[in-house]
């Protein structure tokens, strides 16, 4: 596709070239296959547009290719699906079939038949995006802070329907407006309850918002959704939904469903094990997201909706702390749970009240209808549209938030010409020509010896590609490839084309993102890239491993693209790695390790590191997951590893020269190279060989995140592990608990203070112990940990549910208080 295209930018094109002449762009395409524009006798060549779009349904599919007539009659079939959709012919080249409101999201066969059904052809690969809650693509404004729908209430809807499907409208097209009520089958699965509900109709297509009241007979709606269609004489062209909305009931309503959700609970000890822990600290957080965390949604940080975190907001009157910012887990558990991670105004985790994230029984980002309707409508239910304390603190109990821990992963990569930092933090240069085992994950821990990559059973494998630069003997970066042993998994391929183009495959599956879709999920994996920065694409597998692969485009010596490649990975693979991103133990000095079992030293020569480290982790050409062009093969990559020889001595530089290359690089003029961290040190490297500034800078971001990212995952002071987040005691109970914290590091100074206290409690700073006589209600204790050598804080709070106390003890305890002051004035009286 030529740059700006299907932008109001396409007007530079005047002004650029790939061939230097400007307005002329030449492409290579004996390699590709190429199709004839208009339409075509052979059905067989078929386009569809868009190919990913909402779960609920009624997109506007454009099919072109066969040549189409009011003769042609049009049926879409989508997977395995029963539903068979009517399509509807625009015109000679176009036609258009909705697609139907999916059971579950993720990629579907579309099947399409200009014979009125007799056969079916398979045409294309349509992916329903999973399942939203909240605005979509019709945007949704209820003027209220909790987001639900009140009967009788006033909303605005906004939204816009592309070009492509306001082309296809005829004249005296209606837009209408419908409310879907939806539900959760006995197979677990969305589906449509009822006809939809007219709200609106008979606007013009000109309209683009629209203000509307809510009527009474939503009143007994539990789930539903709000869809603009544009309808023609009874034919619907083209659909936009919200995500899924949840009606605010009755509160007896509410409480009643909460009850009857929790009957139906399992203890959750039986499904939340294994769950990753939660970062201590926001900070941690964001450090950790590359291979284990991601934003919520609904609630980060700088998020410009007025209703941010609106779901995990501190209850009045219950002195809670109110999430500014939350972090829903990248992978699952073998039940297919998952967490969320919330945090308060000073970065601290939140583990009590409606503030705190919670174990989720089901992931959003694999099984979001299950979690709306088990997880997240529950919360809703029981915690915000019923006022009962212990309806919230049932819901609570089944989904309890998740205590804070140190264990975060690690992350590694590799920049530029290209240099690499491992898992454990130890970096070296390695201009191998070839492809080569990146990161690999073996299902067992390591054992000492020789490792033999190939025939190692592993549940994650990946592998680089890297090329020399034209007239030069140093190589980049041009391509990674990877696989999970997820059953449903198929290798994702990114390389690099010979017309300097990104191809991006899964399986042999050409993947694209299309206008406004920036993420494309399937089973084992998302794919998303970034939506302020197209540069950067973000691969995260659901075994706990995420690549982020930045896309840097060179001028010198010659224009070309280059990857950089960082990694991270969960902490549950810690001794199960090897391949050029080391051996992750925690133990920087073995991370060198050869495929057969030799380490070598970090500090050993630029030339022993390639010839007894790197090159030793070449791929054997059966196990290549790469998708190769025309004149490509494994066969030539293992060649060029085995032929080539790259230059190990550095340039030498000018007293000018390296003066302008210190700048590039944040290097101070008189420090010696010997104190440059891996940022600078790479920096001047690439900027030496390449005199590409831009390349240059690009390697010195590159490595500095990682350097950021290893510095914030520091651990800060942590509460010994059996302490508590919630205790049930009884009135009159003594209370004696031993509050303590330890740091990772020797030369640690912590420091406690207590934040919170109950009426009556104390707390010893110097013996670290608790105190408190339970009084009936609910309270909690919060000690803050400070390890004030980093500079480093963590906090830990207890809340405390305290009954009364039963009749009998009460009674028992009012005796022995009468007995004690007779035997005192029985003891004065006798003295």
């Amino acid at each position: 596709m030529l740059p700006y295209s299907r932008t109001k930018d396409i007007v530079r094109l005047v002004n650029e070239s790939n061939v230097n002449v400007p307005g002329l762009f030449v492409f290579r395409v004996d390699t590709d296959e190429i199709d004839p524009g208009g339409c075509s006798s052979n059905v067989s060549v078929v386009t569809l547009r868009p190919r990913i779009s909402s779960q609920l349904g009624s997109t506007a599919l454009n099919i072109q290719g066969p040549c189409f007539s009011n003769s042609t009659i049009l049926k879409c079939r989508f997977g395995s699906l029963a539903e068979i959709v009517d399509g509807i012919v625009v015109d000679t080249f176009r036609a258009i079939c909705l697609t139907p409101l999916a059971p579950v999201h993720g990629p579907v066969l579309v099947s399409l038949s200009i014979d009125n059904g007799v056969s079916y052809m398979p045409v294309s690969v349509f992916t329903y995006a999973q399942m939203q809650f909240g605005s979509g693509d019709v945007i949704i404004g209820t003027g209220n802070r909790d987001n639900l729908l009140n009967v009788l209430q006033y909303i605005n809807l906004t939204w816009r329907f592309p070009e492509s499907s306001r082309d296809t409208f005829p004249n005296g097209t209606a837009i209408e407006i419908e409310l879907v009520e939806v539900s959760l089958s006995n197979r677990s699965q969305l589906q449509q309850k009822n006809s939809p509900m007219i709200l609106a109709r008979g606007l013009t297509p000109d309209v683009t918002s629209f203000r509307l009241l809510l009527p009474e007979s939503i009143t007994y709606i539990t789930a539903c959704f709000i869809r603009v269609v544009a309808r023609f004489e009874a034919k619907t062209y083209a659909g936009l939904n919200t995500g899924i909305l949840t009606v605010r009931s009755q509160e007896s309503f509410a409480s009643e469903s909460c009850v009857e959700w929790s009957r139906q609970q399992p203890e959750p000890s039986t499904w939340n094990d294994g769950i990753l822990p939660c970062p201590m600290t926001r900070t941690q957080a964001v450090a950790a997201g590359r291979c284990c965390y991601e934003s919520d949604s609904q609630c980060y940080r700088n998020n410009p909706n007025s209703n941010n975190c609106w779901l995990h907001q501190g209850r009045p009157g219950h002195n809670e702390n109110s999430a500014v910012e939350c972090y829903v887990s990248k992978s699952s558990n073998i039940h297919g749970a998952g967490t969320e991670c919330c945090y308060d105004f000073e970065g601290q985790i939140i583990t009590r009240g409606t503030g705190a994230g919670t174990d989720d029984r089901y992931r959003p980002a694999v099984l979001p209808v299950q979690h709306f309707f088990e997880d997240t409508l529950p919360y809703l239910q029981c915690c915000m549209i019923s006022t009962n304390i212990e309806m919230c603190n049932t819901y609570m109990y089944y989904r309890p938030p998740r205590r804070g821990s140190n264990t975060m992963g690690q992350s590694g990569g590799t920049w530029g010409d290209p240099h690499f930092i491992t898992l454990d933090g130890t970096s070296y240069t390695f201009n191998g020509y070839g492809e080569y085992t990146y990161l690999a994950i073996s299902n067992d821990p390591l054992p000492p010896g020789s490792l033999q990559s190939s025939n190692r059973p592993h549940v994650f494998m990946s592998q680089i590609r890297t090329m020399p630069l034209e007239s030069n003997n140093v190589t980049v970066t041009k391509g990674f490839a990877a696989k999970s042993s997820d059953p449903e998994s198929q290798s994702i391929s990114i390389t690099v084309s010979r017309r300097e183009n990104l191809v991006m495959r899964r399986g042999n599956e050409l993947l694209e993102f299309e206008d406004n879709i920036h993420m494309l999920f399937f089973p084992e994996i998302t794919i998303e890239r970034n939506p302020i920065d197209s540069t950067i694409l973000t691969l995260s597998w659901t075994i706990g491993v995420t690549v982020q692969i930045k896309l840097v485009e060179m001028v010198s010596p010659s224009t070309a693209l280059v990857l950089n490649v960082a990694a991270s990975v969960t902490d549950t693979f810690r001794g199960r790695t090897y391949g050029l991103l080391g051996t992750y133990d925690g133990e920087p000095t073995n991370d060198l390790r050869a495929q057969n079992g030799i380490v070598v030293n970090s500090n050993a020569l630029p030339e022993e590191i390639h010839r007894q480290f790197g090159v030793t982790w070449a791929i054997h050409t059966d196990t290549s997951l790469f998708y190769y062009e025309s004149g490509q093969s494994a066969e030539f990559f293992e060649n060029q590893n085995r032929l080539f020889v790259p230059s190990f001595t550095e340039p030498i530089n000018t007293a000018a020269e390296d003066e302008s290359i210190r700048r590039t690089c944040k290097i101070a003029s008189d420090s010696a190279s010997s104190s440059w961290n891996a940022a600078q040190r790479t920096c001047y490297y690439d900027m030496s060989i390449t005199r590409d500034e831009t390349f240059a800078q690009t390697s010195f971001d590159a490595g500095d995140e990682i350097l950021s990212i290893k510095a914030d995952l520091r651990s800060p002071p942590l509460f010994n592990i059996e302490l508590p987040v919630s205790m049930k005691a009884k009135h009159g109970e003594r209370i004696h608990l031993t509050i303590d914290a330890t740091s990772n590091y020797s030369t640690s100074v912590i420091v406690l203070s207590a934040n919170h206290l109950p009426n009556g409690a104390t707390f010893n700073i110097q013996t670290k112990v608790f105190e408190w006589t339970a009084i009936e209600g609910e309270d909690y204790v919060r000690i803050r940990a400070k390890d004030s050598t980093y500079n480093l804080t963590s906090t830990h709070e207890i809340v405390f549910q305290v009954e009364r106390a039963d009749e009998s003890s009460a009674i028992r305890s009012e005796m022995q208080s009468s007995l004690f002051f007779l035997a005192i004035l029985f003891c004065m009286l006798f003295k």
